[in-house]
């Protein structure tokens, strides 16, 4: 039962903060003030466009990935599939994030600053790994690196160990 009100909780969040980002409103959030500190047209809500404001700005785009890896992680739940390694995968999660977030501040896409993210593309992660960590590395380099990252996150997350699979390779029958 509980795994099943985790489950849910998890899918309810994720549409939660998805549709949060999709209908961000910077608008609260900019530096002209105004007497009246104007409502955010936020569907949902307050809330919604804070939890937006702070994905946003902090992942840029790439926050876009965090809802989708949380119903990634409720379907699993719901599905009744053992989570094994849950600090490898919360890590491998974290990593794609960053990467992701550098990936997109390398490329330059025009859309996060028009929707409002302050902090540029990538947001504050991105410009982190953008500029401080692989700042002299040139775009094609860091392309390279981000990539060989980014198969590094997908395979830390993956469900399977080696030994498992060298298992089924001894005995495929199984």
């Amino acid at each position: 039962m509980t795994t099943f009100v985790v489950g849910i909780g998890l899918c309810g969040l994720s549409l939660f903060l998805l549709l949060g980002m999709v209908s961000y409103d910077p608008l609260p959030y900019s530096s002209y003030v105004s007497p009246g500190p104007p409502a955010a047209s936020n569907v949902c809500g307050e809330m919604g466009n804070f939890f937006a404001h702070r994905f946003l700005n902090t992942w840029g785009l790439s926050a876009l990935a965090v809802p989708l890896v949380l119903v990634y992680w409720a379907i699993l739940i719901l599905r009744r599939k053992e989570v094994r390694r849950v600090w490898l995968k919360v890590i491998g999660s974290l990593l794609l994030f960053f990467v992701l977030a550098g990936i997109e501040s390398k490329v330059r896409f025009p859309v996060a600053e028009a929707i409002g993210v302050v902090a540029g593309p990538g947001g504050v992660a991105g410009t982190f790994v953008g500029e401080r960590i692989l700042g002299n590395a040139g775009t094609l380099g860091s392309i390279i690196i981000l990539l060989t990252f980014l198969a590094a996150s997908f395979s830390s997350a993956r469900r399977r160990s080696s030994a498992n699979r060298r298992r089924r390779l001894k005995r495929p029958w199984r």
